[in-house]
């Protein structure tokens, strides 16, 4: 068959039109049904995929039975497939059906129930249903952690999902606990200086931040930034990130001369990195600018304001306010406000 979908959608077509009922459910009819409906779906083609997904289920729940596995291996292409589609609530609801009967044929412990338990979850979390997504995530997790052990691959990316859904609900130290057995994890499997393992210090060093927890951050912050300095050199952007995140620490913490040595550091490597007008750099300097005021250092703080106005004149949209970016770029601008003060 082609991978053409404009071809192919004509060629399901033409074999519906021509097709005898009682041969369109036949395992090979099937087959050839689902794979272009694998083809649609890559193409971007998500209602065609979506009935052509719902025909094969039907066809197999007639002849296999609702609880053969692979009915229910149908079943969850179609809930991918409205996910893709931007279906949230069908997708959802065709993930807890599913994650119901996969509990009750092949119990609760199975891979396959597991999985998709775990889709339900991120599904729930998409759809903006945190509170339910949680309580799946953290169901899932203690089945996994059973099951499989604590630092099993799917078990760790639960762990990090249950971290990132309670934090977007304000539960940065819940957060920061699941982060903290990442951390152990992950430095039993791949050695406290992978890249892995750096990532999830970060982020629980970004949630003892934005807890407002400051010196438990600047441990971690300090401790990280040292690590990486040695293996990934100053310049590298992860490293100039932490020692920014660092430097939002010590001035939250009221220790304004720690925060300006760190952000100098960081401002003059921005500067090389982005140029001086990129909306990073501003971000920086006007910390920077906050935190020598705070120092008294009202002559050099009046010169980095300056230049953070001009500079954001020239930029498109201007300057980017200091903030947290929860969801994605954890270190590098740091947290909420846009003073250094504590």
């Amino acid at each position: 068959m082609t991978e053409r979908p404009d071809e192919l959608i004509q060629i399901l077509h033409d074999l519906d039109e021509g097709m005898p009922e009682e041969d369109r459910d036949t395992p090979e009819v099937l087959g050839h049904r689902e794979w272009a409906a694998d083809v649609l779906a890559e193409a971007g083609r998500h209602d065609e995929a979506i009935a052509q997904y719902r025909l094969v289920v039907e066809g197999r729940a007639r002849t296999l039975g609702p609880d053969d596995p692979d009915t229910l291996l149908s079943r969850a292409q179609l809930a991918y497939a409205l996910n893709d589609a931007g279906e949230l609530h069908a997708a959802v609801e065709e993930h807890r059906a599913l994650a119901r009967d996969l509990t009750r044929v092949m119990g609760g412990d199975s891979h396959e129930t597991l999985i998709i338990r775990g889709n339900l979850a991120h599904m729930l979390d998409k759809a903006g249903h945190h509170d339910e997504a949680i309580d799946v995530y953290e169901s899932v997790l203690a089945d996994q952690c059973r099951v499989d052990g604590p630092d099993e691959p799917r078990t760790l990316d639960t762990r990090d999902a249950l971290a990132a859904c309670l934090f977007e609900t304000g539960r940065a130290g819940e957060a920061a606990e699941y982060h903290r057995a990442d951390v152990a994890s992950r430095t039993r499997l791949s050695g406290a200086d992978s890249p892995e393992t750096m990532l999830s210090r970060d982020n629980l060093a970004f949630c003892l931040l934005d807890e407002g927890r400051y010196e438990e951050a600047i441990t971690e912050y300090e401790s990280l930034l040292a690590d990486r300095l040695r293996v990934l050199g100053p310049e590298a952007t992860d490293t100039v990130d932490c020692r920014d995140s660092l430097a939002l620490c010590y001035g939250r913490s009221g220790r304004a001369a720690d925060a300006v040595r760190e952000c100098r550091e960081v401002l003059a490597q921005r500067c090389r990195a982005l140029g001086p007008e990129h909306p990073r750099t501003l971000t920086t300097r006007g910390r920077l600018a906050s935190w020598l005021g705070d120092l008294g250092e009202y002559e050099e703080a009046a010169v980095h304001h300056r230049l953070v106005a001009e500079g954001g004149t020239r930029v498109p949209g201007g300057p980017t306010p200091p903030g947290v970016s929860p969801g994605g770029d954890r270190g590098g601008d740091g947290g909420g406000d846009d003073d250094g003060g504590a």
